[in-house]
C-alpha cells in the first residue's frame, strides 16, 4: 500500500536488529516489521488518536474471536469500517482520531500492530516519518 514507508520500515528493524541483537531473536519469532503489538481483550476504546505514533506510520489492528459489530469509527470522516474476526484494518493512527463501536456476542480481541516515535528517534530515522 505503501512501498516507501514499507521500505523505511524495513530499513528501521535492520538497523534495530543490527544496534540490539537480542531483537533478532524476537524478530526471528515474529517477522512483522512493526516493533510494538498489544493484545487487547474486550477493550472498547474512547475516541483518541495513537499518541506515540510518529504520523507518517501506520497502525494495523486485527480482529479475533466470536462476536459481531464492533466497527472502527471515524467520526471525522464520516466512515464506519468492520473490524469483525479475521479483518485486519491499516490506517494513519497518530492522524486520524478513532474509536470501535459496541459490539455483541462473545469475547472480543484485537490486537493493535504499530511502531513508536521514540525507536524512530534513536536510530536517527525520525525525518522519515515526520518525528519532530
Amino acid at each position: 500500500m505503501d512501498p516507501a514507508h514499507y521500505n523505511d520500515a524495513k530499513r528501521l528493524r535492520e538497523e534495530v536488529e543490527k544496534r540490539f541483537p537480542f531483537t533478532r531473536a524476537l524478530g526471528a519469532l515474529d517477522p512483522l516489521l512493526y516493533e510494538g503489538q498489544e493484545l487487547l481483550y474486550n477493550v472498547m476504546s474512547d475516541e483518541h488518536t495513537d499518541g506515540f505514533r510518529p504520523p507518517g506510520s501506520y497502525s494495523l489492528i486485527a480482529a479475533a474471536g466470536n462476536f459481531q459489530g464492533g466497527y472502527l469509527f471515524f467520526r471525522h470522516l464520516g466512515l464506519r469500517v468492520r473490524l469483525e474476526p479475521g479483518d485486519i484494518v491499516m490506517f494513519r493512527g497518530r492522524v486520524l482520531k478513532h474509536m470501535v463501536e459496541v459490539w455483541t456476542g462473545g469475547q472480543r480481541i484485537s490486537i493493535p500492530h504499530f511502531t513508536h516515535s521514540s525507536v524512530w528517534k534513536l536510530m536517527g530515522m525520525g525525518d522519515l516519518v515526520r518525528c519532530t
